[in-house]
């Protein structure tokens, strides 16, 4: 499949899988490189795309425009209220700018609403707790926007992690949003994406302390905790703190509360 059946079966028939040369449909997602949300289906006939430049040289959202004007749909508004919500629960991020398209902005707007009750805690809410209204003035705060999308106000990002140790993480912050990726799936500059608070990384190996070099200076971990998992051999080159990645994760647990909590 080439690019374009990938962003025609996103776009027309509601695929949830399709992989391309450099795109692919994870269920409701069509992503770019492997890891850049380019869109998000709402609704089988309205639409999020990213609104700002790809981090690549493709025709993606061109050919997107060119889709959905196709099936009659056109772009009806940028950053609606309800959007941000949303792509937190679903992609686990929300502060981008995101264009909409649908057939009219009233569509659009139900769409949302419709994806906002069935998928966030809005739906769950006690009377007089949150309502709609409380959502139509949403804030782009980071934890606020976690708790209005029903989401943990804090992110746990592991990096290369054994399994068992970042199983052993989401069981022990249950509280927290525990996202772990292997060092060769996330380059540094990319996990803005996640939206983390603090990270963690296995520098045990030169890879990984590489890895906590190259985060120091992104984005991404500029102003964030950066903790690295050592052989008793001191902080490595772009971490704040060090712990023992012999020891139980349960170990790890105080040190981590404390950087988040900073």
């Amino acid at each position: 499949m080439n690019d374009i059946e990938v962003i025609k079966a996103f776009a027309t028939t509601g695929t949830r899988e399709a992989f391309g040369p450099t795109l692919h449909v994870e269920g409701e997602v069509l992503m770019l490189d492997g890891w850049w949300h380019t869109a998000l289906r709402v609704s089988a006939d309205t639409f999020i795309v990213r609104n700002e430049d790809p981090p690549s040289d493709t025709t993606v959202i061109a050919d997107l425009a060119e889709a959905f004007s196709g099936r009659g749909l056109s772009m009806v508004g940028e950053d609606l209220p309800l959007i941000q919500p949303i792509t937190y629960t679903a992609i686990s991020f929300g502060a981008n700018s995101w264009r909409m398209w649908a057939t009219d902005l009233d569509a659009a707007n139900a769409a949302l609403t419709e994806r906002l009750t069935r998928e966030t805690t809005f739906a769950e809410a006690a009377p007089g707790d949150m309502g709609m209204e409380s959502s139509l003035g949403f804030s782009a705060e980071l934890g606020g926007a976690r708790r209005l999308g029903g989401l943990p106000p804090s992110v746990v990002l592991t990096v290369g992690l054994p399994k068992d140790k970042a199983d052993d993480l989401v069981a022990l912050l249950a509280d927290c949003r525990v996202e772990s990726r292997t060092i060769e799936e996330l380059p540094p500059d990319a996990c803005g994406a996640l939206i983390p608070s603090i990270i963690v990384v296995n520098t045990t190996e030169q890879a990984g302390r590489d890895w906590a070099m190259e985060v120091r200076v992104s984005a991404c971990g500029r102003f964030l905790p950066v903790i690295g998992l050592v052989h008793d051999d001191g902080v490595p080159l772009g971490a704040d703190e060090a712990l023992d990645v012999d020891a139980p994760a349960a170990d790890w647990v105080p040190t981590l509360r404390k950087l988040l909590t900073e």
